[in-house]
Protein backbone atom coordinates (compact mmCIF):
# COMPACT_ATOMS: atom_id res chain seq x y z
CA UNK A 1 0.00 0.00 0.00
CA UNK A 2 3.09 2.23 1.03
CA UNK A 3 3.73 1.50 -2.55
CA UNK A 4 0.51 2.69 -4.23
CA UNK A 5 0.82 6.00 -1.95
CA UNK A 6 4.26 6.45 -3.00
CA UNK A 7 3.34 6.22 -6.78
CA UNK A 8 0.06 8.42 -7.00
CA UNK A 9 1.62 10.72 -4.60
CA UNK A 10 -2.07 11.31 -2.73
CA UNK A 11 -4.13 8.75 -0.68
CA UNK A 12 -7.37 7.74 -1.52
CA UNK A 13 -10.55 9.62 0.67
CA UNK A 14 -12.79 7.00 -0.85
CA UNK A 15 -13.47 3.83 -2.90
CA UNK A 16 -16.50 2.31 -4.43
CA UNK A 17 -16.37 -0.95 -3.47
CA UNK A 18 -18.48 -2.96 -5.72
CA UNK A 19 -19.67 -6.08 -3.66
CA UNK A 20 -21.72 -7.74 -6.51
CA UNK A 21 -22.27 -7.79 -10.48
CA UNK A 22 -26.00 -9.11 -9.84
CA UNK A 23 -28.86 -7.11 -10.49
CA UNK A 24 -32.68 -6.78 -10.55
CA UNK A 25 -33.39 -4.43 -12.97
CA UNK A 26 -32.40 -4.68 -17.01
CA UNK A 27 -31.57 -0.44 -17.88
CA UNK A 28 -31.79 -0.03 -21.52
CA UNK A 29 -28.32 2.06 -20.63
CA UNK A 30 -26.62 -1.19 -18.66
CA UNK A 31 -27.23 -3.38 -21.04
CA UNK A 32 -24.97 -1.96 -24.08
CA UNK A 33 -22.61 -1.64 -21.83
CA UNK A 34 -22.05 -4.72 -21.13
CA UNK A 35 -23.40 -5.06 -17.26
CA UNK A 36 -24.33 -8.78 -16.54
CA UNK A 37 -28.21 -8.40 -15.43
CA UNK A 38 -29.31 -11.87 -13.09
CA UNK A 39 -31.62 -12.17 -10.58
CA UNK A 40 -29.81 -14.63 -8.96
CA UNK A 41 -27.72 -14.03 -5.23
CA UNK A 42 -24.09 -14.26 -6.52
CA UNK A 43 -22.34 -15.48 -3.65
CA UNK A 44 -19.46 -15.98 -6.02
CA UNK A 45 -18.52 -12.35 -6.25
CA UNK A 46 -16.50 -11.08 -3.59
CA UNK A 47 -16.74 -12.79 -0.27
CA UNK A 48 -16.39 -11.28 3.11
CA UNK A 49 -12.98 -12.56 3.68
CA UNK A 50 -12.21 -11.13 0.49
CA UNK A 51 -13.80 -7.77 1.79
CA UNK A 52 -12.33 -8.10 5.45
CA UNK A 53 -8.72 -8.40 3.20
CA UNK A 54 -9.15 -5.13 1.14
CA UNK A 55 -10.75 -3.38 4.63
CA UNK A 56 -7.25 -3.39 6.16
CA UNK A 57 -5.30 -1.82 3.30
CA UNK A 58 -8.28 0.90 2.88
CA UNK A 59 -6.92 2.81 6.08
CA UNK A 60 -3.46 2.31 4.83
CA UNK A 61 -4.67 4.09 1.74
CA UNK A 62 -6.30 7.32 3.51
CA UNK A 63 -10.08 6.09 2.68
CA UNK A 64 -12.42 8.05 4.45
CA UNK A 65 -15.55 7.35 2.70
CA UNK A 66 -16.86 3.98 1.02
CA UNK A 67 -19.53 3.74 -1.48
CA UNK A 68 -20.89 0.29 -1.78
CA UNK A 69 -21.74 -0.67 -5.07
CA UNK A 70 -22.43 -3.46 -7.86
CA UNK A 71 -24.54 -4.42 -10.18
CA UNK A 72 -27.29 -3.98 -7.43
CA UNK A 73 -25.76 -4.31 -3.74
CA UNK A 74 -29.10 -4.82 -2.09
CA UNK A 75 -29.56 -8.21 -3.81
CA UNK A 76 -27.02 -9.27 -1.43
CA UNK A 77 -28.77 -11.29 1.39
CA UNK A 78 -26.03 -10.73 3.71
CA UNK A 79 -25.49 -7.17 2.81
CA UNK A 80 -26.10 -5.94 6.27
CA UNK A 81 -23.54 -8.77 7.73
CA UNK A 82 -21.13 -7.68 5.10
CA UNK A 83 -21.53 -3.85 5.85
CA UNK A 84 -20.87 -4.41 9.82
CA UNK A 85 -17.49 -6.54 9.32
CA UNK A 86 -16.38 -3.70 6.70
CA UNK A 87 -17.57 -0.61 9.52
CA UNK A 88 -15.48 -2.78 11.94
CA UNK A 89 -12.54 -3.50 10.22
CA UNK A 90 -12.06 0.02 9.30
CA UNK A 91 -10.75 1.38 12.70
CA UNK A 92 -8.17 3.58 11.29
CA UNK A 93 -11.01 5.85 8.99
CA UNK A 94 -10.93 9.43 9.95
CA UNK A 95 -14.48 9.19 9.32
CA UNK A 96 -15.71 5.57 9.98
CA UNK A 97 -19.32 6.30 10.09
CA UNK A 98 -19.40 7.40 5.97
CA UNK A 99 -20.76 4.48 4.64
CA UNK A 100 -23.22 4.47 1.83
CA UNK A 101 -24.27 1.88 -0.39
CA UNK A 102 -25.23 2.94 -4.59
CA UNK A 103 -28.61 1.27 -5.00
CA UNK A 104 -31.71 1.34 -7.40
CA UNK A 105 -33.77 1.90 -4.10
CA UNK A 106 -36.14 -1.01 -4.49
CA UNK A 107 -35.26 -2.91 -1.16
CA UNK A 108 -35.87 0.53 0.33
CA UNK A 109 -39.52 -0.05 0.24
CA UNK A 110 -39.07 -2.10 2.96
CA UNK A 111 -38.66 -0.39 6.71
CA UNK A 112 -38.29 -3.43 8.72
CA UNK A 113 -34.61 -3.91 6.01
CA UNK A 114 -33.75 0.07 6.16
CA UNK A 115 -33.76 -0.08 9.96
CA UNK A 116 -31.47 -3.50 9.61
CA UNK A 117 -29.11 -1.41 7.59
CA UNK A 118 -29.11 1.37 9.15
CA UNK A 119 -28.19 -0.48 12.75
CA UNK A 120 -25.09 -2.10 10.66
CA UNK A 121 -23.64 1.49 9.95
CA UNK A 122 -25.30 2.42 6.53
CA UNK A 123 -25.65 6.50 7.29
CA UNK A 124 -25.96 6.96 3.40
CA UNK A 125 -27.51 6.48 -0.13
CA UNK A 126 -27.49 7.22 -3.26
CA UNK A 127 -30.53 6.51 -5.23
CA UNK A 128 -30.75 5.96 -9.01
CA UNK A 129 -34.42 6.38 -9.63
CA UNK A 130 -34.46 6.85 -13.15
CA UNK A 131 -37.82 7.90 -15.25
CA UNK A 132 -40.78 5.17 -14.41
CA UNK A 133 -40.92 4.34 -18.03
CA UNK A 134 -37.93 2.23 -17.26
CA UNK A 135 -39.45 -0.35 -15.09
CA UNK A 136 -43.32 0.97 -14.68
CA UNK A 137 -45.12 3.13 -11.77
CA UNK A 138 -45.19 0.08 -9.43
CA UNK A 139 -41.57 -0.12 -9.04
CA UNK A 140 -41.36 3.94 -8.87
CA UNK A 141 -43.38 3.98 -6.24
CA UNK A 142 -41.25 1.44 -4.21
CA UNK A 143 -38.42 3.69 -4.95
CA UNK A 144 -40.09 6.70 -4.11
CA UNK A 145 -41.21 4.67 -0.43
CA UNK A 146 -37.68 3.78 -0.21
CA UNK A 147 -36.77 7.52 -0.01
CA UNK A 148 -39.35 8.25 2.92
CA UNK A 149 -37.98 5.13 4.57
CA UNK A 150 -34.72 6.52 4.55
CA UNK A 151 -35.09 9.37 6.28
CA UNK A 152 -37.35 7.98 8.77
CA UNK A 153 -34.27 5.77 9.89
CA UNK A 154 -31.77 8.80 9.78
CA UNK A 155 -29.93 7.84 6.70
CA UNK A 156 -28.81 10.58 4.46
CA UNK A 157 -29.95 10.69 0.98
CA UNK A 158 -26.80 12.52 -0.85
CA UNK A 159 -28.66 12.18 -4.25
CA UNK A 160 -31.85 10.92 -6.06
CA UNK A 161 -30.15 10.16 -9.93
CA UNK A 162 -32.58 10.14 -12.96
CA UNK A 163 -31.41 9.02 -16.31
CA UNK A 164 -34.47 9.56 -18.83
CA UNK A 165 -35.50 7.30 -21.52
CA UNK A 166 -36.63 10.20 -23.76
CA UNK A 167 -35.87 13.80 -23.77
CA UNK A 168 -39.67 14.77 -23.80
CA UNK A 169 -39.81 12.93 -20.08
CA UNK A 170 -37.65 15.90 -18.53
CA UNK A 171 -40.51 18.06 -17.76
CA UNK A 172 -42.14 15.19 -15.84
CA UNK A 173 -38.70 14.56 -13.91
CA UNK A 174 -38.80 18.17 -12.99
CA UNK A 175 -41.92 18.11 -11.53
CA UNK A 176 -41.63 14.95 -9.57
CA UNK A 177 -38.19 16.40 -8.48
CA UNK A 178 -40.40 19.82 -6.85
CA UNK A 179 -42.75 17.55 -5.07
CA UNK A 180 -39.85 15.72 -3.40
CA UNK A 181 -38.28 18.60 -2.55
CA UNK A 182 -35.32 18.61 -0.04
CA UNK A 183 -35.77 14.88 0.92
CA UNK A 184 -32.49 14.45 -1.09
CA UNK A 185 -29.35 16.67 -0.83
CA UNK A 186 -29.11 17.15 -4.55
CA UNK A 187 -31.03 15.59 -7.32
CA UNK A 188 -29.48 14.19 -10.90
CA UNK A 189 -30.51 14.28 -14.28
CA UNK A 190 -28.96 12.60 -17.32
CA UNK A 191 -30.61 12.81 -20.66
CA UNK A 192 -30.36 9.68 -23.01
CA UNK A 193 -27.37 9.85 -25.97
CA UNK A 194 -25.55 7.32 -27.96
CA UNK A 195 -23.15 6.64 -25.62
CA UNK A 196 -25.36 3.96 -24.38
CA UNK A 197 -27.96 5.13 -22.09
CA UNK A 198 -30.58 5.72 -24.96
CA UNK A 199 -28.82 4.50 -28.23
CA UNK A 200 -32.10 5.37 -30.41
CA UNK A 201 -32.16 9.31 -28.93
CA UNK A 202 -30.30 12.15 -30.82
CA UNK A 203 -27.13 13.27 -30.06
CA UNK A 204 -27.32 15.58 -26.99
CA UNK A 205 -25.15 17.96 -25.75
CA UNK A 206 -24.61 19.62 -22.06
CA UNK A 207 -25.11 23.06 -23.50
CA UNK A 208 -28.63 21.70 -24.79
CA UNK A 209 -29.71 19.78 -21.70
CA UNK A 210 -29.07 22.79 -19.48
CA UNK A 211 -31.34 25.00 -22.30
CA UNK A 212 -33.99 22.66 -22.39
CA UNK A 213 -34.13 22.40 -18.71
CA UNK A 214 -34.15 27.00 -17.92
CA UNK A 215 -36.78 26.67 -21.21
CA UNK A 216 -39.08 24.79 -18.87
CA UNK A 217 -38.20 26.15 -15.66
CA UNK A 218 -39.38 29.77 -17.29
CA UNK A 219 -42.30 28.73 -18.60
CA UNK A 220 -43.24 27.24 -14.93
CA UNK A 221 -42.20 30.55 -13.39
CA UNK A 222 -39.42 28.32 -10.91
CA UNK A 223 -36.25 30.27 -10.36
CA UNK A 224 -32.63 29.64 -11.40
CA UNK A 225 -29.81 29.91 -9.75
CA UNK A 226 -26.51 28.70 -11.00
CA UNK A 227 -24.62 27.20 -7.66
CA UNK A 228 -20.90 27.49 -7.75
CA UNK A 229 -19.55 23.41 -7.99
CA UNK A 230 -17.08 21.09 -9.55
CA UNK A 231 -18.49 21.98 -12.82
CA UNK A 232 -16.54 20.39 -15.73
CA UNK A 233 -18.12 19.15 -19.81
CA UNK A 234 -20.59 16.89 -18.23
CA UNK A 235 -22.18 18.61 -15.15
CA UNK A 236 -24.03 21.70 -14.08
CA UNK A 237 -24.88 22.82 -10.89
CA UNK A 238 -27.96 24.56 -10.78
CA UNK A 239 -30.72 25.51 -8.04
CA UNK A 240 -34.02 25.38 -9.11
CA UNK A 241 -36.45 26.76 -6.70
CA UNK A 242 -33.89 26.32 -4.21
CA UNK A 243 -33.68 22.55 -5.12
CA UNK A 244 -30.03 21.77 -5.88
CA UNK A 245 -29.67 19.84 -9.47
CA UNK A 246 -26.66 18.69 -11.17
CA UNK A 247 -27.54 18.08 -14.73
CA UNK A 248 -25.19 15.59 -16.33
CA UNK A 249 -24.49 15.02 -20.05
CA UNK A 250 -21.78 12.78 -20.53
CA UNK A 251 -20.66 13.24 -24.56
CA UNK A 252 -20.16 11.29 -27.16
CA UNK A 253 -17.07 9.24 -28.73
Amino acid sequence: MKMLKDTFGRTFPYIRLSVTDVCNFKCGYCLPNGYQVDKSDNRKFLHLDEIRRLSRCFSELGVCKIRITGGEPTVRKDLPELITKTKSLLKKLKRPEDVCILTNGVKLANRDWVKMIAEAGTNMVMIGMNHHSYQGMKVHEKQLKGIDNCIAEGIFVYYVGYTLEHVDHMEEVLEEIQALGNRAWQYRIRAGSDIGRAPDEPQFFLSRHVAKIKEICDRKGWTWEKKPADDNLYHYMVNINGITHRIIQWSDP
